[in-house]
């Protein structure tokens, strides 16, 4: 996920609050994408089928985990 769209998403479960510069349908949707989310301990996870939840990827997590999982098939 995207620094901006993750940052959205927490701030607004988190704090109640929109960017300043936010839209009313800018405001519509980070709510309603919010509504699948949770952030215990400072951590966004995804409300997923059947209430499973996982950890939601920063973009610039991707290439490091990307590397370490196929680094541990080669090791």
């Amino acid at each position: 996920m995207d620094e901006k769209a993750y940052g959205e998403i927490c701030q607004c479960l988190l704090t109640k609050q929109y960017p300043a510069r936010a839209t009313n349908n800018d405001k519509r949707r980070i709510r309603e994408k919010s509504a699948l989310f949770v952030v215990p301990k400072n951590v966004l996870y995804h409300r997923g089928y059947k209430g499973k939840v996982q950890r939601v990827v920063k973009q610039v997590e991707v290439h490091d985990l990307w590397l370490k999982a196929h680094l541990s098939l080669i090791l």
